[in-house]
């Protein structure tokens, strides 16, 4: 009897110990904490276009390619994720797109069958720099939280992106703090929200700067913390001429409908800052005047979470839209051409 006691016992200590060594295993990161990745892809590089006289930009949370799909928290068909890559792609180079911001992209996730995101769509646009940032980085993420473990997101290294025609000079990557409001084995496999943040040289000695932000969705204390971090790191950088784009996950400060979404009845952005805190400093490149131009859900759009924001000491804005019909994502991209440029030496 005593024999049969301490066999259960060291079989429970065992799968409780193995248990904890799985657990161990997959929130490891593969790669260092702060990794960034910047590329120049050198086929393309030697006939860098000279400076625009209008400069277009595009930031699109393409949710890795999955689609609505996205929202279902399953892995895609590879056949279906390559044809939403290209519609992606398509979307990029019919609309003559400069800069493109990117969130959301995965470079070798096992959600998305292992494909570089980056270079397929910097392959297919003819892109020639990239920039990289690393925000999700682990050996297996147990979503959907189930032990359907073939219907996992499994192993993930999937951030921000941007790329572009013009030479990318530098390359900064903020983190942020996760919600405080996870539980803490959540926030364990929880990605990692960040800024991205580059200087690129438009012409001999003019550079601007480009902030590529995918902040926090579920918790609006820490939408805010992050927001006013960024802000803050913004400040104490040298001057350049700025454009802040990205997926903030908020709606604006005048929006027509802030809570009782009809996709996500639990929202409510009512007493959130975010939108505000950036305003104060950069101009919105859709404002007020046109307020319907909606970004998410994209196939019953009913809220603007994607945005884009300059500083109008340096930058007019000729035109900006919000490019509809597509479902290759759950966002639709946002495009921006900016005009009167006026440049800093570098």
């Amino acid at each position: 009897m005593k024999a049969m006691i301490t066999i259960s016992s060291l079989t429970f200590l065992s799968i409780i110990f193995m248990g904890i060594a799985l657990v161990y295993w997959a929130v490891q990161p593969q790669y260092p904490k702060h990794i960034k990745f910047t590329g120049i892809r050198q086929d393309y590089a030697q006939s860098v276009p000279p400076p625009p006289e209008a400069l277009k930009v595009m930031t699109y949370n393409i949710a890795y390619g999955a689609g609505m799909d996205n929202l279902k928290g399953h892995v895609t068909s590879k056949e279906t994720l390559l044809q939403n890559l290209d519609e992606i792609a398509h979307t990029v180079k019919d609309n003559g797109i400069d800069i493109l911001c990117l969130q959301e992209v995965d470079i070798k996730s096992r959600r998305s069958h292992g494909i570089d995101e980056v270079s397929y769509i910097a392959n297919l646009c003819g892109f020639s720099y990239m920039a990289f940032a690393l925000n999700w980085d682990h050996h297996w993420v147990p979503y959907p939280m189930n032990f359907d473990f073939k219907h996992h997101f499994g192993r993930m290294v999937s951030g921000s992106a941007i790329l572009s025609k013009y030479p990318i000079q530098t390359h900064q990557v903020l983190l942020f703090e996760k919600p405080a409001s996870n539980p803490f084995w959540y926030n364990w496999f929880y990605l990692d929200r960040s800024a991205q943040i580059v200087d690129v040289q438009l012409g001999e000695r003019q550079v601007i700067r480009l902030v590529n932000v995918h902040l926090e969705a579920y918790d609006t204390n820490t939408r805010e913390t992050q927001i006013n971090t960024l802000m803050t790191h913004l400040n104490g950088l040298k001057k350049r001429p700025t454009l802040l784009v990205g997926d903030f996950n908020t709606v604006p400060s005048w929006a027509p409908q802030k809570n009782q979404f009809e996709d996500e009845p639990e929202t409510d952005f009512t007493r959130d800052s975010t939108y505000s805190q950036v305003s104060q400093v950069f101009e919105p490149a859709i404002g007020e005047k046109i307020p319907n131009l909606f970004t998410f859900p994209s196939n019953t759009p009913n809220r603007k979470l994607d945005h884009v924001f300059y500083d109008p000491s340096a930058f007019t804005v000729g035109k900006a839209e919000v490019i509809s019909g597509g479902l290759a994502s759950d966002h639709l991209p946002v495009v921006v051409e900016v005009e009167s440029l006026t440049f800093v030496k570098n």
